[in-house]
């Protein structure tokens, strides 16, 4: 093999670690011997996948995972792991960068969008923004955003404290830049029940156990209301779960294997949620809420919903008590008077039109930008 898109490719989408490793090597020595180089005769780039990694262990997102001290042998493990963890997503992401820069060399877009944890750092982008005419980052809390034109977050204290030092790129925070995991639909309205009915959903793979925390608490609740609990995709032992909760109260019911909860959320009178996207979501339809945080950054972020009116954080889960998240629920469900409140503002707050929003922003500065100078697109 002589091309190294081909070759960037192969090592891109090998499964296996060891074989990603062996591979990069051969590729970076062949390199360096002088026997790869890119040939402009091969195939077109497509669009770029996930890249390949063993079905083991199992991938999710970073904030999900349990925080472990260094004084015991798991914590020890966890340092390990995580690090293992960095150096193989590294190995894509060099693989990845190259990868994309053939594209957009290929392909001439006006404009690149990237909204990622993970991935490109500072100066890949920088690299790839002089062939692009403008570059917006979406969400982004990490040193990538000041390689972009534009940036776009939510109003949560951490954007309002990032420095932008040396940076032209321009940040525009509020609840209108504010992005869905679903795309909004106009329901029906419906005549609202004589017991309201809750939501709880604590992600899709929940690994602190909180769907079942949840309802063992609610469990001692008078029932007065409909409880509804989501049996996220990625939870283990999901069957069991959905089993012992529905063992707990004739009143609980468990959603399982669904795909989107649009109408779900829509339905609901309020929500026990863990702090994410959902929260975003359920403001959306002006779904009262009652916010459990993963970590303290999920908390700080929760504070900016409730300083919105939209709901209240209980904490981060490993600070608070059962009785804490069934005292607050009770509450909220008493009170119909703060639940019309919370509904009005998450309807007031987020509309579901961010998306539309940052394409018309980035439409307009575009118009301007060929009007105003020539094209930064590499001939």
């Amino acid at each position: 093999m002589h091309d190294l898109h081909a070759a960037a490719r192969r090592c891109l989408e090998a499964t296996d670690p060891a074989e990603k490793v062996r591979l990069s090597f051969e590729t970076w020595a062949a390199l360096r011997e002088g026997s790869l180089a890119p040939d402009p005769m091969s195939p077109p780039p497509l669009p770029i996948g996930p890249p390949g990694r063993p079905e083991r262990p199992r991938l999710v997102p970073s904030r999900e995972l349990a925080q472990r001290g260094l004084g015991t042998s798991e914590g020890r493990a966890a340092l390990v792991h995580a690090i293992a963890h960095i150096e193989f997503n590294a190995i894509d992401l060099a693989w990845d960068a190259e990868f994309l820069s053939r594209l957009i060399a290929g392909r001439k877009p006006e404009l690149l969008i990237c909204d990622m944890r993970d991935g490109l750092g500072k100066k890949e982008l920088e690299a790839l923004a002089r062939n692009v005419s403008i570059t917006a980052v979406i969400d982004d809390g990490s040193e990538r955003r000041l390689a972009a034109d534009v940036a776009y977050y939510p109003p949560v204290p951490q954007a309002a404290v990032l420095d932008w030092t040396g940076s032209d790129c321009v940040a525009r925070i509020g609840w209108e830049w504010a992005l869905l995991g679903l795309t909004k639909a106009k329901l029906n309205v419906r005549p609202r029940a004589a017991r309201p009915s809750l939501l709880v959903t604590m992600g899709g793979s929940d690994p602190f156990g909180l769907t079942l925390r949840a309802a063992r608490a609610l469990a001692k609740l008078d029932p007065v209301f409909r409880a509804r609990f989501v049996i996220g995709p990625g939870m283990e032992h999901a069957a069991q779960t959905a089993k012992r909760i529905a063992s707990l109260a004739p009143h609980f019911e468990t959603i399982e294997n669904a795909d989107d909860l649009t109408t779900e959320i829509a339905a609901s009178d309020l929500a026990l949620t863990a702090f994410g996207v959902t929260a975003y979501e359920l403001a959306a339809y002006g779904v009262p809420a009652l916010y459990l945080c993963l970590n303290e950054d999920h908390a700080l972020s929760a504070s900016a919903f409730e300083r919105a009116g939209m709901g209240m954080s209980l904490g981060v889960h490993s600070a608070i008590e059962d009785f804490d998240i069934a005292s607050a629920t009770w509450a909220l469900i008493g009170d119909s008077a703060r639940r019309r409140d919370m509904h009005a503002a998450g309807l007031m707050a987020i509309d579901g039109e961010g998306a539309v929003r940052i394409a018309a922003d980035l439409a307009a500065s575009l118009k301007q930008r060929r009007s105003a100078t020539p094209s930064r697109i590499a001939i």
